[in-house]
């Protein structure tokens, strides 16, 4: 019997009284494991509650879609809510899923959904589906600090441990903030206040494009302890993702831009704090498009060394888009920026609140919201 008549037929039968808990009477539910792939509720599990009435245990959800990824491109699973990881199975995160509006097992999409301390990793040597990916578990790794964030503005490498792989990284020749650092991989290679992060100059060797960075607004974190500086709270965004930012005074006049014009990119509002147990709302400079960074799409938000904000990613990997690249602003706004001849290449973006069209800079032609200033929020 299918299994939506196989519901009907056990809803007129607790109705009418010929089958109850109390009666001895077990009827068959859907029994199915957090994770189970599913298509609608029905095929979740059921109880039956002390009264006989049937109630949904689990519900079918759509995996929060991973960093770059289309939301479409993830399988809905059987779930439930929860407040904490310690509500969930072993292996299974407390995410939040921007699609139902609340928090849900789920497998962790990226370093950002583990606790502080973990990485997401997937678990090899796992029997997957065709087209499918391995599952992923947050598992704890530990970076000693060694040589990690220390000055080098002076001696370059030879103020650094380059015998155990550290050389000197500055955002601009003769940086008088440079540090020592090593390449990476992943975030777990680095230490607690570092992400892994791609160096923007050009005369970089391909093999320390890939190096540890110290985090600042808008870098991806899991709580407090990982963002230094000025920006050294973690709180959501839009889509349950930590990020580094500032608190703010919203009595104040400019509380999270100096630019003397416009409202900027960042407003001061009240945000959730990340990597807590309970609900903390503080006020926090928040990106007035929800989050750091989108899909790609022109005028899209993106943060500094994650060339990846900016190109069309999927299950393949990440493919360049001709014409586009991140760019940091001189306001600090990271943008998507899209090289143009008319301004029917710059499209629409649905969050902007103002129209892009085509804008001379210097030598370029570029997609600005603005033809007085390079910005997406002017």
């Amino acid at each position: 019997m299918p299994l939506r008549w196989a519901q009907v037929w056990l809803g007129i039968v607790v109705l009418l009284g010929l089958c109850a808990p109390q009666a001895g009477c077990q009827p068959e539910l859907p029994n199915t494991r957090v994770g189970t792939l599913c298509e609608k509720n029905r095929d979740c599990t059921y109880q039956l509650d002390s009264n006989g009435k049937v109630v949904q245990v689990q519900v079918c959800v759509r995996n929060p879609p991973r960093d770059h990824f289309p939301a479409e491109s993830e399988p809905r699973i059987c779930t439930r809510k929860c407040a904490a990881r310690t509500d969930c199975p072993q292996g299974f995160e407390c995410i939040y899923s921007a699609e139902a509006g609340d928090r849900f097992c789920f497998r962790c999409r990226g370093h950002f959904d583990c606790p502080a301390g973990t990485f997401c990793e997937e678990v090899q040597g796992t029997d997957v589906p065709d087209g499918g990916t391995p599952p992923r578990v947050c598992v704890e790794r530990s970076v000693p600090r060694g040589d990690f964030g220390k000055d080098c503005a002076v001696g370059g490498d030879r103020a650094c441990d380059t015998a155990a792989g550290f050389f000197c990284h500055g955002e601009v020749p003769d940086d008088p903030d440079a540090y020592c650092t090593k390449t990476c991989q992943s975030d777990a290679d680095c230490y607690t206040t570092m992400y892994c992060g791609t160096a923007d100059e050009d005369n970089v060797p391909v093999g320390k494009k890939r190096r540890c960075l110290q985090r600042t607004l808008c870098s991806s974190c899991r709580s407090d302890v990982e963002c230094v500086g000025l920006n050294s709270l973690c709180v959501l965004d839009d889509q349950g993702r930590g990020f580094c930012t500032r608190p703010c005074d919203p009595e104040a006049r400019m509380p999270c831009t100096v630019a003397t014009a416009g409202r900027g990119y960042l407003e001061c509002r009240e945000a959730r704090k990340a990597g807590t147990r309970q609900e903390v709302v503080v006020n926090a400079c928040v990106p007035r498009y929800g989050r750091c960074y989108g899909t790609g799409n022109v005028c899209d938000p993106c943060r500094p060394h994650t060339p990846e904000d900016c190109q069309s990613c999927g299950p393949t990997g990440c493919q360049r888009i001709p014409g586009r690249r991140c760019v940091q602003t001189e306001r600090g706004e990271g943008l998507c920026l899209q090289e143009c001849t008319t301004s029917d290449q710059c499209g629409d973006n649905p969050k902007l609140d103002a129209t892009l069209r085509c804008a001379r800079f210097g030598q370029d032609r570029v997609c600005s919201a603005s033809s007085m200033a390079l910005t997406c929020w002017p």
